[in-house]
């Protein structure tokens, strides 16, 4: 038998697909610009206004900092319980895929 001490969570987080289609190097952060309405979809729908896009930039740049390679297909998991903001827009807004200039994203998985 496990058991486990202090804080429990509920939480989960959800695994994507980012591809660059782009044939550039292109970067999280780059991402976050350019599907800015991401966040706009989230607030509608689950927040209240509080998180901006300017935190979420500055998750792409420290937390989430990666770099895609032309053609590549990265997985990235984004979670509420990391304490991110990014991670929390992300894990929810993500999952009906899309695309966008230079990237298209799927989702993969929930983990619990």
């Amino acid at each position: 038998m496990k058991a486990r001490l202090g804080f429990v969570s509920n939480s989960s987080s959800t695994s994507y697909k980012i591809i660059n289609t782009s044939n550039v190097h292109r970067s999280m952060y780059e991402f976050v610009e350019e599907n800015k309405k991401l966040l706009q979809e989230y607030n509608d729908y689950y927040g209240d206004g509080r998180i901006t896009i300017e935190q979420m930039l500055l998750d792409a740049s420290g937390p989430y900092y990666t770099v895609f390679a032309p053609g590549a297909h990265i997985v990235c998991t984004f979670g509420d319980e990391d304490g991110y903001d990014l991670g929390r827009v992300y894990d929810y807004i993500l999952r009906k895929g899309g695309k966008s200039d230079n990237f298209t994203w799927q989702f993969l998985s929930t983990n619990r």
